[in-house]
């Protein structure tokens, strides 16, 4: 039978086996960390500004995808491209601030227990806000690449390179705060 209430066990370790079992967290984040959400919010309004300002001119075909190379493959309109872009980038940064509120929902590849559960907790908040940071910068490169600043996308394989490296990262840490 599967417990969902904190028990104790042989080891008098306090281990909580469900969400509803786990402890409020009670992390500190560092100052970076902290900035992040404000930080990518800023970025976020940049974007879609940039994107309002840049569709308002451009008004026909931009490109709206890119090659390994980053060379554009395709064109679309801006307004149903950029929109559609903007929309479900959007949603998901959103998304991601604020599941970093509620750690406890997270799932996590050990049991938590009283000597691991915060430092699991704090990992996989950097984690989320982190990834969370990347994402205007894909809208910033498209706005950038659609303004005719950048002649190709520079930021995006950038964005990509920092959230698998933060995705990576947090899991390896995940696995080894076992407590």
């Amino acid at each position: 039978m599967l417990r969902k209430e904190a028990y104790t066990d042989s080891d008098g370790t306090l281990v909580y086996p469900s969400v509803a079992s786990r402890p409020q967290p009670e992390i500190q984040l560092g100052p970076v960390d902290r900035l992040l959400g404000p930080v990518s919010t800023a970025l976020m309004i940049a974007a879609v500004a940039g994107f309002i300002g840049v569709a308002r001119q451009a008004g026909g075909e931009v490109p709206v995808h890119f090659g390994v190379d980053g060379e554009a493959t395709r064109t679309g309109g801006i307004w149903t491209e950029g929109t559609i872009t903007f929309l479900l980038v959007g949603l998901v940064w959103a998304g991601l601030l604020v599941l970093a509120r509620y750690p406890r929902v997270y799932n996590y590849p050990h049991m938590l227990t009283e000597h691991n559960v915060q430092a699991q907790y704090r990992n996989g908040v950097q984690m989320v806000l982190r990834n969370a940071a990347a994402l205007p910068l894909i809208l910033l490169d498209l706005v950038l690449v659609w303004g005719a600043v950048f002649p190709t996308v520079i930021l995006t394989p950038l964005a990509v390179v920092v959230l698998l490296l933060v995705t990576a990262v947090g899991v390896v840490r995940a696995f080894r705060l076992t407590g």
